[in-house]
């Protein structure tokens, strides 16, 4: 299961070089949403991973995935998940005991963006010298993790995960990407943001309500003003 596409909070205008339009908001279900859990957009390449349940006898098998069925995943990328994430270790994170009986989740994905040196032109920024695995969203079984469970996930199976603002108004968000502030986990400017609903919710074909917003969003928009 691919991760639900990123829709950016404003509409834009392609007669200008796709810049967006701050009045024209791209959803309507973002307007009536009043709280978003805002984290920090990471600069990377989407990665699933993949615990799935194959029958009671064979256990469980794990799978590494880029954006499409198709993508490639770095050398340096797959090597560090494979030796981070096994079997045993999402076994014992997952699976649970209901008395003396194991409760086994039939399959849960693992989203987050491998990072570091050589994804991306700005990979280096993060880790000059190795890839990682940083997590932004996680799926058990049709139910998608609020961020706090997430963060749990994240500290058992110790990786990192997306910084959390808070929760904010989504014009306290817009404000935050505007400041441009530098990256939690990079010598650089933030990406931008990722905004959730919150509490969460769903669009009606059950993918989370939430939206993107970069910083260069503003600054393509702050340069077609200049030269009007």
């Amino acid at each position: 299961m691919k991760y639900p596409k990123l829709q950016t909070l404003f509409n834009r205008d392609e007669k200008r070089k796709m810049v967006i339009i701050p009045d024209e908001i791209s959803k309507p279900e973002f307007q009536q949403v009043k709280y978003w859990e805002v984290t920090e957009k990471i600069d990377g390449t989407n990665i699933r991973i993949v615990f799935e349940l194959q029958d009671a006898t064979r256990g469980y098998s794990i799978g590494f995935e880029g954006r499409g069925d198709d993508s490639q995943i770095p050398k340096k990328l797959l090597e560090y998940l494979k030796k981070t994430f096994t079997t045993q270790k999402l076994h014992k994170v997952f699976v649970k005991l209901d008395g003396k009986e194991p409760v086994l989740p039939r399959k849960v994905i693992l989203y987050g963006e491998g990072y570091g040196v050589g994804i991306g032109d700005k990979g280096k920024f993060y880790l000059p010298d190795t890839n990682e695995f940083m997590l932004f969203d996680v799926w058990v079984d049709e139910w998608w993790l609020e961020y706090e469970n997430i963060a749990d996930v994240a500290k058992k199976l110790k990786i990192a995960v997306v910084p959390s603002f808070g929760i904010m108004s989504m014009d306290e968000a817009i404000e935050l990407v505007k400041t441009k502030r530098k990256s939690r986990v990079a010598e650089l400017v933030m990406e931008g943001v990722v905004a959730k609903s919150n509490p969460q919710v769903l669009f009606r074909n059950k993918d989370p309500i939430m939206w993107k917003l970069k910083c260069r969003d503003f600054t393509k928009l702050e340069n077609e003003m200049m030269k009007q």
